[in-house]
């Protein structure tokens, strides 16, 4: 099977359709699109096309999670729990704090960061279960 520094090619596209998938369902107006509208942030228009945005958002998906996926192949957590713990504190130490540095240095309403930071964690949980199940 085709690797990348230990992790398999499979495991990073999946991972990166799967983010998309999250990502579009997580901001959707059916789960917490609404906390979006409020914020300034989103209210921004995009320098991209839909396309370019979409293949941008794949390879910084593709690399966020070649990224876990190589911490974690590194730990070589033994169980799904122990992968959930070593990845909550990878999140710990990157995500939620830059998300809690945008609600204080760009004024994002904290609903809009909580949304954020709960997307960080279901996608380190989404992330964490692909590589000990698939």
């Amino acid at each position: 099977m085709l690797a990348c520094c230990g992790v398999s090619l499979l495991h990073i596209g999946a991972g990166a359709v799967a983010s998309l998938a999250l990502g579009y369902l997580w901001y959707s107006p059916f789960m917490f699109g609404g906390c979006c509208k409020e914020s300034s942030a989103c209210q921004t228009e995009s320098k991209c096309s839909n396309s370019t945005a979409m293949v941008l958002e794949f390879l910084n998906s593709s690399v966020a999670t070649w990224a876990l996926l190589t911490v974690l192949a590194l730990l070589d957590p033994e169980n799904l729990n122990q992968g959930l713990y070593f990845g909550y504190l990878i999140a710990l130490a990157t995500t939620i704090p830059y998300a809690i540095s945008e609600h204080i240095w760009k004024g994002k309403s904290i609903s809009k960061t909580l949304v954020d930071v709960g997307h960080a964690v279901a996608w380190t949980s989404m992330i964490i279960a692909l590589r000990m199940f698939i």
